[in-house]
């Protein structure tokens, strides 16, 4: 490629966006005063000084999806394309007739700093998801699949401690993370949360809620056993928390057109268990809510989507229920964020 561009542009490109690849390279193929973006350079909120130092890209790179990229293939982020060059039928200059590299744009070294060619980077920051509910299970195994992709992971729940050690062991795989303590029930420590979130990580591109409490501090009911009190108790935790999560960062995703809203729930809100009597009306609730949220933001750039859980996750279930780990239903997440076009998926192994 560093020999085709010059072919078709003699005197350089005017911008060039970097996904893959040797940024030193890339930068050199630029006319004087030409602009770089790249979706490699930044992690996390390095400050200044991190936001604009550029690194050789090797090919085993972690991230093998850039954020940027990640970003467009959700449709996060639009593309405008206005010419496209084949890449077999671009001119194949030989090497003695290729251009020379010019004094005009020299090729910066690895340690050396861009920010003295190019512009200085008003809002350069990775995508992000927030996880409220926050645990060790199904929703640390959705933040290393949105993490290794390249986004920012803020995760809310009510046990700081039980965050600050899911925030290192992310730290350990290289995905940057900060802990936001708020109890879901709580609907002004919620919203403040998510808004601290925002400013720490300069927005919210995707919104994953799923507080799942012990089942065996819960209390359960069967449907003829059931008083009101005990379903309301369930419609504050799941639904209510959804509703006011969605308040807080919707608002944002409108105005930038794009977002995603997930929402995980058990599969007794699509096929009802008895001895979930009180827990499944509020889960039917929360389910019905998303798939009318859904119909709602269909053509806005925003998803927002159901998933229902049928599995016991992990080891220690009852022996008649079928178990999946959380690694295997993490990726359906990612799915419904690139591929925009389901309002549900069923989870039953």
């Amino acid at each position: 490629m560093t020999a085709q561009v010059p072919a078709i542009a003699p005197d350089g490109v005017d911008a060039v966006l970097h996904l893959v690849g040797d940024l030193a390279e890339l930068t050199a193929l630029t006319r004087d005063g030409g602009a770089v973006a790249s979706a490699l350079t930044v992690r996390g909120l390095g400050g200044p000084q991190a936001a604009d130092r550029h690194d050789p890209v090797q090919p085993d790179r972690r991230h093998p999806v850039p954020p940027l990229a990640g970003q467009v293939a959700s449709g996060a982020l639009k593309v405008s394309v206005t010419a496209e060059f084949d890449h077999e039928r671009a001119p194949r200059p030989s090497p003695r007739s290729a251009p020379a590299p010019s004094a005009r744009s020299p090729s910066p070294s690895p340690d050396q700093s861009v920010s003295q060619t190019l512009p200085p980077r008003k809002d350069f920051t990775m995508p992000s998801i927030a996880i409220v509910g926050a645990g060790p299970g199904m929703d640390l195994a959705i933040a290393r699949t949105f993490g290794s992709r390249g986004y920012d992971v803020a995760l809310i729940a009510r046990n700081r401690a039980k965050l600050d050690d899911l925030v290192t062991q992310l730290a350990a795989e290289d995905i940057t993370a900060a802990a936001f303590p708020a109890d879901v029930r709580d609907h002004d420590a919620l919203t403040q949360a998510l808004k601290d979130a925002a400013t720490r990580f300069g927005g919210i591109d995707v919104l994953e809620h799923s507080p799942a409490p012990s089942i065996a501090s819960a209390n359960l009911t069967s449907p003829s056993q059931t008083s009101p009190s005990d379903v309301q108790g369930w419609i504050d935790f799941l639904l209510y928390s959804a509703i006011t999560a969605t308040q807080a960062v919707l608002p944002a995703m409108r105005e930038a057109g794009a977002g995603t809203l997930l929402f995980t729930n058990g599969a007794g809100s699509v096929d009802p268990i008895p001895m979930l009597g009180n827990v499944n009306p509020a889960q039917a609730a929360l389910r019905n809510w998303v798939l009318n949220l859904h119909k709602e933001l269909a053509g806005t750039g925003i998803q927002a989507a159901h998933v229902a859980i049928g599995v016991w996750i992990g080891a220690g279930g009852p022996p008649e229920i079928p178990t999946a780990e959380a690694e295997d239903i993490a990726p359906l997440y990612w799915d419904l964020h690139t591929q925009r076009d389901e309002a549900e998926r069923v989870f039953t192994g």
